[in-house]
């Protein structure tokens, strides 16, 4: 069963930076600010600021944040380019917020007091929830993404694989990356799912019969398979994806999917370590095959 869809992943990660925010302004000190008069004028700057003397704790503290917080930002940017474009300016007042209180900048917003600074990251985290209560509502199903050796290897019939699982709802998708990689596996006659990646291509020949792959056909009542017909946009995903990597493609295409479906927890499904490797770090869920399925 998926314990958390990337929506769900992503606000947990949230919940641990706020954490880490609050313990590391926790440990420093705030100062007043020296507003001495110049020639007769006064200096106009906040009231207080943080002391920036840090420990080798603290730095290697704060170097550790700002790293998670970046790496978290990210994946957020990308989330909320389907939000409704009202909430963009609040978002970007919070997510700089966060970054000054992180890099302890000399602003107007720092308070007196460290309980009263804590109080003002709890109140800035707090509309962040918000846009995710606005995201993880009204899921409704599952997509299903398994990679080539699953397409090759399951031969019950890809309407049930979602029962495999407890999984209600799922739709299944097929990437052009992994259906070219099942065509190159049937052409492979010694390779062990040869005849399995042949019965899969003659399945979607004859689905294709029947409807628009694109559109998605009916595997059964509640259970539709679609093969989209364009590769992950990498202007639109993570950095650090390779789009000359089969694996990277996958993932890609599985957080494109994730915005472009808000309201449906996208899963891949495969046993392959590296690939489940990558999924963890992009924050997608996953599922292995079930064993002696």
């Amino acid at each position: 069963m998926v314990d958390k869809s990337y929506v769900a992943n992503m606000k947990n990660k949230l919940k641990s930076l706020e954490q880490e925010l609050v313990d590391f302004i926790g440990g420093l000190e705030v100062v007043k600010t020296n507003h001495d008069s110049v020639a007769g004028l006064q200096t106009i700057a906040p009231r207080f600021s943080f002391s920036t003397d840090l420990d080798k704790g603290q730095k290697n503290r704060q170097n550790m944040l700002l790293n998670r917080f970046l790496d978290w930002e990210e994946h957020f940017k990308l989330m909320v380019q389907v939000m409704p474009a009202q909430f963009e300016k609040e978002i970007t007042n919070i997510l700089n917020y966060i970054m000054s209180r992180i890099e302890l900048k000399h602003d107007w917003l720092i308070e007196s007091s460290i309980r009263g600074n804590q109080a003002q990251v709890a109140k800035n985290f707090s509309f962040l929830y918000e846009i995710f209560a606005i995201l993880e509502e009204n899921k409704k199903g599952y997509i299903l993404v398994p990679d080539a050796d699953i397409l090759s290897d399951y031969d019950k019939g890809l309407e049930t694989l979602g029962t495999l699982y407890g999984l209600k709802e799922s739709d299944i998708v097929i990437l052009p990356s992994v259906l070219d990689e099942v065509k190159r596996f049937s052409r492979m006659h010694s390779h062990p799912s040869a005849e399995g990646a042949q019965h899969f291509l003659d399945l979607i020949r004859e689905k294709k019969k029947s409807g628009s792959l694109i559109e998605g056909i009916a595997l059964s009542a509640d259970v539709k398979m679609m093969v989209p017909p364009v590769e992950a946009d990498f202007d639109k995903t993570l950095k650090w994806l390779d789009r000359n990597s089969l694996d990277d493609r996958i993932i890609a295409s599985l957080i494109n999917f994730e915005h472009r479906y808000p309201d449906r927890v996208v899963v891949l499904v495969t046993d392959d370590i590296n690939l489940q490797n990558k999924a963890e770090m992009a924050n997608i869920p996953f599922l292995e095959f079930p064993v002696g399925d």
